[in-house]
């Protein structure tokens, strides 16, 4: 991640949920030690601010090909943050994002660790 804070588990602790069934099962998603982002690791791990929502970031940066390495290029995660819209970190050809998504929207599940 941007601040070396994180460890990004390997693979999905989730395949694509729905806004509803991820938070009210969120806690229960990682295994113990580890936890769906929130806001502010998301923050963190692609050092986007809140003004930085929703506007694709380049993968050309050694930050962009960490996060591609860690993610892969395509897809979006669910960020635990509860809100009349969620959060998730989102991944595609043109680089990465925090992007608000709606209620009706479905993201993966990825857990962090601290380091």
């Amino acid at each position: 991640d941007g601040n070396g804070s994180f460890w990004v588990a390997p693979e999905d602790a989730r395949s694509m949920v729905g806004y509803t069934d991820f938070y009210n099962k969120v806690n229960a998603t990682c295994p113990s030690g580890w936890r769906v982002p929130t806001l502010a690791d998301g923050q963190s791990l692609t050092q986007v601010a809140q003004e930085g929502h929703n506007t694709f970031h380049s993968w050309s940066s050694n930050l962009g090909q960490q996060l591609q390495t860690a993610f892969g290029n395509s897809g979006q995660y669910w960020i635990n943050d509860t809100h009349t819209r969620g959060y998730a970190l989102y991944f595609q050809s043109e680089g990465y994002a925090i992007w608000t998504l709606s209620q009706s929207n479905s993201a993966k599940v990825r857990c962090i660790k601290d380091k």
